[in-house]
């Protein structure tokens, strides 16, 4: 029976499909008078024969060995190997090959039973050959084949991950608590090193000027490894406040230096990995006052990402927005006051109506990183860069800019992130009812034009022009810089 894997792709994978073998091996000696044997004694013997069917291709395909330990504990398992199999040719893993793979590193019972696990891209010929003898000097005395069948299996692709701080989903655990939570995204102190514009400071509160007891701090960056990664190397460079300790799966990671917060200190790690979960962490020692980390770099394997698991990491997200708006003149028809709240690059306001846009509103929403927030501010006429009446000209996220009920126009608008993963852009627009002052003498008002899109506290709209503000457009974008 064949197993044709390509036709169980899927467009994550290209349609791509591994097959994948799990030949059962029963191998060594059990002497006669062994108690509690799990077979009766004598001498085993395995052999995997593989044939590549191929009249024109060549195939490399890999395996390795996985056994188990009587006592339902798990035992060994072997590195991949990789071999290659031109057009017809074949081969064999012996009693012998089994034993060398699993040595490297390993002390053997003299008999012990589990698995050959062959993985190939193409489809191969796979007979597992099965022996017994009552000692290895005497002859054969039961002989089986069994011709082993493929399952198909998503193969691993290789793993790249950022593990700057901002980006990737970092974990931070306080003196004295038992649970994690997410790391804040937060505004560097003045007295830490600048972030790259890659990366940012995470502290444990969300307040880089905030004194947080002394102790020790644990960032933890959770991620996966396929079985059959190779080539491991994580490199990144690293702050603290006040010093700190890396460790991977809690072995210490030498560095050079000290990390501080005034300098980064870099590292460059290419073994500690394991198959599964892996934990790269960063202890933070604080004598005293605020406390905070900052990482940027990236992690690369090769074959390591495993199917269906990506790096984790904090995705833009989505904003929310609503305006107020009032008649221009009293017979227009039509309603004034909030519009209700719109959201990701649609319109707030009118357009065509002879409205002005007195006031907004906006607020992130979506899957947002802990500690990131937007401020925004309004162009108020007769009042400039306020909001309110008052001298504060940045309005915090989800409050009120602008005015209700004082027939102020708005005529231009500024948003931006105090705070975000290091790829998020914040965009916006207005649409302004009259066209400049020279297209008015054309005749040639109509019913305004939108700005140009602006970015993180660029201005959108006009000022000194007498130009009211009638609707708003806003979306985050993840901007690869």
């Amino acid at each position: 029976m064949s197993c044709n894997c390509k036709d169980h792709g899927d467009h994550a994978t290209g349609g791509k499909r591994d097959y994948q073998y799990a030949v059962k091996v029963v191998v060594g000696t059990i002497p006669e008078d062994a108690q509690g044997a799990p077979l009766p004694f004598g001498s085993y013997y395995t052999k995997v024969n593989v044939h590549n069917y191929s009249r024109c291709d060549c195939v490399t395909f890999k395996w390795k060995v996985a056994i188990g330990v009587p006592g339902l504990r798990v035992g060994p398992i072997s590195p991949f190997g990789e071999r290659k199999l031109c057009a017809d040719e074949a081969l064999e893993i012996t009693n012998r090959d089994i034993i060398k793979q699993l040595q490297q590193g390993d002390t053997l019972p003299s008999h012990f039973e589990g698995w050959v696990v062959i993985e190939s891209p193409e489809e191969l010929d796979v007979v597992a050959v099965y022996a017994t003898a009552k000692s290895p000097k005497e002859g054969v005395n039961t002989f089986h084949t069994e011709r082993v069948q493929p399952r198909c299996m998503i193969p691993c692709e290789d793993l790249f991950g950022d593990l700057a701080t901002g980006a990737a989903m970092w974990e931070v655990l306080r003196p004295a608590q038992t649970s994690f939570n997410w790391a804040v995204l937060t505004p560097r102190n003045d007295a830490w090193i600048a972030a790259p514009s890659s990366a940012v400071w995470v502290t444990p509160g969300g307040d880089a000027n905030k004194d947080e007891p002394a102790g020790e701090y644990t960032y933890r960056l959770k991620f996966k490894l396929c079985s059959g990664f190779s080539s491991p190397v994580i490199k990144f460079a690293m702050a603290a406040d006040d010093k700190a300790v890396v460790k991977l799966n809690g072995q210490i990671v030498s560095g050079s230096g000290a990390p501080n917060y005034v300098s980064m200190t870099n590292f460059s790690i290419t073994s500690g990995c394991k198959i599964g979960d892996n934990e790269l962490t960063v202890i933070v020692n604080n004598t005293g006052g605020p406390t905070g980390l900052l990482v940027n770099g990236t992690i690369a394997v090769k074959g390591g990402q495993c199917p269906g698991e990506g790096f984790g990491r904090w995705p833009c997200p989505e904003i929310c927005y609503e305006a107020h708006v009032k008649k221009l003149w009293p017979w227009v028809t039509g309603q004034d006051g909030w519009l209700g709240q719109v959201c990701n690059g649609q319109t707030a306001g009118t357009v065509g109506e002879r409205r002005r846009l007195e006031a907004f509103t906006a607020h992130l929403t979506g899957t947002v990183a802990p500690g990131t927030r937007i401020e925004y501010v309004g162009h108020l006429e007769g009042s400039g860069w306020t909001h309110n009446w008052d001298d504060t000209a940045w309005t915090q996220e989800g409050n009120l800019c602008g005015t209700t009920g004082s027939g102020t126009r708005m005529e231009a608008i500024m948003v931006r992130f105090v705070v975000a993963p290091p790829c998020c852009s914040i965009t916006y627009r207005v649409h302004m009812r009259h066209k400049p002052i020279s297209d008015l003498f054309n005749g040639n008002q109509g019913d305004g034009y939108w700005s140009d899109w602006k970015r993180d506290g660029e201005e959108a709209g006009t000022t000194g022009q007498n130009r009211r503000i009638e609707a708003i457009e806003m979306k985050v974008e993840c901007i690869v810089r």
